[in-house]
């Protein structure tokens, strides 16, 4: 069984500086950072990856991923976007596949994001970085059937898919979308919406869930694997040691 790394993802505080996230994380007891490509990192500018990747190494955190906003088989940016994290110093890239859910994406157009996929996922690999799908609304990801194809019409080992409880699904159907993903897990987003993104919830509420999660998460093979805090009730920093201290509880009891 592998462990899971306590973790945040920056945009939780997007209003917030570099320094000032790594002040939270630090005080909360975390231990990685998964930067945004829309604030904190914008894709291209290599002087503040280099910034943040120095002021996050002194502040003794590691760095989980870069988030960027890239839209496999839309977005045109990807070379920015894997410069910049090379120059954060970030072992993933975390992506979305596509624009729409898989059941409104024609086979045309998820062609096109496959192939995309592997063209984005050649060149992280050839960096030694992996590419991770985010598990996501709206994309590809966005049901299990079409997770067990992308896994199988994109074998290359350094696509991995990263995970998120969707919204409004039951603990039996949430569970089965994270055991889908298991051969190829990436980091977990961890948040408490429930049922959906218009209540957002402190992590205790959902306690009993997160536990079986963070439990299936860590029969997954490989090391260094992050659990990434993200989006705090009302966004608002002061809960972000509460949030921490029972993701941190939940990791030892799972």
């Amino acid at each position: 069984m592998s462990s899971l790394i306590p973790g945040l993802c920056s945009i939780t505080f997007r209003k917030l500086s570099p320094p000032e996230v790594l002040q939270l994380a630090s005080s909360a007891g975390l231990q990685a950072v998964e930067w945004g490509g829309d604030i904190h990192v914008p894709p291209g500018n290599l002087a503040a990856a280099r910034k943040v990747r120095f002021l996050t190494e002194d502040a003794g955190l590691k760095i989980s991923s870069y988030g960027s906003y890239y839209r496999v088989g839309s977005s045109k940016d990807f070379p920015a976007v894997l410069d910049s994290a090379r120059e954060l110093g970030a072992p993933a890239i975390r992506v979305w596949a596509g624009t729409r859910g898989s059941r409104e994406t024609s086979k045309a157009e998820r062609q096109i994001i496959l192939e995309d996929a592997q063209r984005c996922a050649s060149q992280a690999g050839a960096a030694g970085l992996t590419l991770d799908l985010e598990y996501h609304d709206q994309t590809l990801t966005d049901e299990p059937e079409s997770v067990i194809s992308l896994m199988r019409e994109l074998p290359d080992s350094s696509i991995r898919f990263s995970w998120q409880p969707p919204h409004r699904k039951n603990l039996g159907e949430t569970l089965a979308t994270l055991h889908t993903v298991l051969p190829r897990l990436g980091h977990v987003h961890v948040f408490e919406w429930w049922p959906g993104p218009e209540t957002r919830l402190p992590l205790a509420h959902g306690e009993n869930r997160w536990r079986q999660f963070l439990a299936l998460a860590k029969t997954a093979k490989g090391p260094g694997r992050c659990a990434l805090l993200e989006f705090m009730p009302g966004d608002n920093p002061a809960y972000l040691a509460r949030e921490a201290e029972t993701l941190r509880q939940m990791l030892t009891l799972s």
